[in-house]
């Protein structure tokens, strides 16, 4: 959410006091959900290290304010690891990881606090204890619930598909898990996941972004998330993209650039990236429609999001 992202760019006095509006049990929820937003891969020791982690006091008060007292205790631990004076500033606390350099093992500071991530558990875990502390407050509830009656179709879709790629986790995974793990999920469930990781590095950097990053372990299961979807325009256009890499496709990422990335942008690398325009110029190219008094959607282009939204409304995923 937005209080998320301003965390990251906010320094923390200034982030506060645009938290000062909120009831003290919704401000509580926010900063939960900056912690939560921050447990990345391995926990608190991710969260430490990035720069949402400045706001780390005023998350401590919170898990306490939220009754929460084995999270509290736990982070009252890995705050402890720092010393007596709490570094606020980014740069400084980096420096306590080992991995703020190349190449360099893992410190006993590290291992302290991966120790600590443990025991205090992943996204999902503490997901669940904020539903039970919103559960837990009535008027705190009545004011989610109005908040979500509110949402539109994309702010669903948008949450549907974190929740697909956070619970998959495909990026630790083989060449073959990657493989087992889309192929044991539902159809419905793969199409979106796999739409929706093309989608974040062709709407950032085109066609040749999806595929030199490790995004591109997904690349086969793309093509079929088009035609499912009924794109079939734009899974002709992806698949003279996925043609360009002959054989069995290469879904390491290290090895697909190894391959075909390794030199000088050519004329290779530029016939993948004209297909980024091909799909903005279909149907004369994306334009912004107005829907009734107040909203307005985008026509022609790509055409990902409607395609995406429209098919998770038809098979009733979109959440409540």
């Amino acid at each position: 959410g937005r209080y998320s992202v301003r965390s990251i760019l906010d320094p923390p006095a200034t982030f506060m006091a645009s938290l000062a509006p909120l009831d003290a049990d919704m401000r509580t929820l926010v900063l939960l959900d900056v912690l939560r937003d921050g447990l990345g891969r391995d926990g608190l020791h991710t969260f430490f290290f990035m720069r949402a982690a400045q706001h780390a006091p005023a998350i401590r008060d919170a898990l306490a304010a939220a009754g929460m007292n084995r999270e509290h205790e736990l982070f009252v631990k890995a705050l402890e690891l720092f010393g007596p004076d709490y570094p606020v500033d980014n740069e400084a606390r980096a420096k306590r990881f080992s991995y703020s350099s190349l190449d360099t093992p893992l410190n006993d500071f590290d291992v302290k606090m991966l120790e600590i991530a443990r025991s205090f558990g992943s996204r999902d875990t503490l997901a669940k204890a904020m539903v039970a502390y919103v559960e837990r407050i009535p008027p705190l509830w009545e004011k989610i619930e109005a908040k979500r009656a509110q949402l539109g179709e994309i702010a669903r879709l948008r949450y549907l598909n974190q929740a697909l790629v956070l619970r998959n986790n495909l990026w630790d995974k083989t060449d073959a898990e990657v493989v087992q793990a889309l192929a044991s999920l539902p159809t419905e469930q793969r199409t979106l996941l796999v739409m929706d990781i093309f989608n974040a590095e062709f709407s950032n950097g085109g066609v040749h972004q999806f595929f030199v990053n490790s995004s591109g372990a997904v690349a086969p299961e793309v093509y079929d998330a088009f035609r499912e979807l009924g794109l079939e325009r734009q899974a002709l256009i992806y698949k003279r993209a996925l043609d360009m890499f002959p054989g069995t496709y290469p879904r390491d990422m290290q090895k697909r650039r190894d391959k075909y990335f390794a030199g000088e942008w050519g004329p290779w690398d530029e016939r993948l990236q004209k297909l980024t325009d091909e799909f903005y110029a279909l149907d004369g190219g994306p334009t912004l429609v107005r829907v009734g008094d107040k909203a307005a959607a985008v026509e022609g282009g790509p055409g990902i999001w409607p395609a995406m939204a429209a098919y998770a409304r038809v098979k009733k995923m979109l959440p409540c």
